[in-house]
């Protein structure tokens, strides 16, 4: 998918802190680091991937307002969306950018879709601006990295599957029923 068209997500929080670029990337690459989310590597041919860690080396890109913070925000998330991560032989699955107000930033996280789904990366947010504001961050235990696969699910869902199509009939009925 990844080769066809970038596969991102993109999600923002507004931090209700004035902006310091040193201490957010301090507060990003430690909380990347402390919790392993860095040296991914992914090896296509076996079709799996495994974070070995290191240092982080984010950067926070500073977008300028320019003809409105909502056009701005705008702007910049279409961007993000289509812009790949380039995948090498490692690669940092996480982008962010920051859009500075006077006594506030919009903080933008820009995810390889492939390594978290939004509920794991909201988590993330909410404790990287945690930790960016000086708030204790939410203690889960262990991130699993490495969820378990999803091999038997198709049997599960073919007898899911014929247990629907035993009822097809009456569905059809009462389809007809509700519309008169």
């Amino acid at each position: 998918w990844n080769g066809m068209h970038p596969y991102n997500a993109v999600h923002i929080v507004r931090i209700s802190r004035s902006f310091n670029q040193t201490r957010l990337e301090n507060s990003i690459n430690s909380y990347l680091e402390s919790n392993g989310l860095t040296g991914l590597k992914i090896d296509r041919k076996k079709k799996r991937y495994h974070y070995y860690g290191g240092p982080a080396n984010i950067r926070v890109e500073i977008i300028n307002i320019q003809d409105g913070l909502i056009q701005t925000l705008s702007r910049e998330v279409r961007k993000q969306l289509n812009l790949p991560f380039k995948v090498t032989d490692e690669i940092a699955p996480f982008r962010f950018f920051a859009i500075i107000e006077k006594d506030s930033f919009y903080l933008g996280f820009v995810y390889f879709h492939l390594v978290a789904g939004a509920d794991s990366i909201i988590f993330l947010m909410k404790n990287i601006a945690n930790n960016y504001m000086g708030k204790q961050t939410a203690n889960s235990g262990a991130m699993d990295l490495y969820p378990k696969t999803y091999r038997k699910l198709l049997p599960f869902s073919l007898t899911c599957i014929t247990g629907w199509l035993l009822t097809l009939g009456s569905q059809i009925s009462s389809v007809r029923s509700s519309y008169r």
